[in-house]
């Protein structure tokens, strides 16, 4: 039986549903190297680790025929943090562990 591996949205698809200054944040997490890692735990689940100003945060996203289902982050204000992990573009994620930065 072969197994369908579910790909995180890229952040632009959902951008109307974020107040502005949170998806800005995002994308400047993202930018200043703040997401540690991404990696594929699961078919359709995803983990990230992203520094914040004090700790860092562990997010999981669940992703079913393309769409988010569920997305939970350890910070009580983990929109920024849940958003930023879906901008590491899809080679730098990995679906063994940690991820490695694509070349520009």
């Amino acid at each position: 039986m072969e197994t369908h591996t579910e790909q995180l949205p890229h952040p632009k698809d959902f951008r109307s549903l974020f107040d502005g200054k949170i998806y800005q944040r995002a994308q400047a997490y993202y930018d200043a190297g703040m997401v540690q890692h991404v990696s594929q735990v699961a078919p359709s689940l995803w983990h990230a680790q992203v520094m914040g100003s004090d700790a860092h945060y562990d997010v999981d996203i669940r992703i079913r025929h393309s769409r988010i289902v569920s997305a939970a982050c350890t910070c009580p204000y983990g929109q920024k943090h849940t958003i930023a992990s879906m901008w590491v573009p899809p080679c730098s994620r990995s679906t063994h562990g940690i991820g490695k930065r694509c070349h520009k």
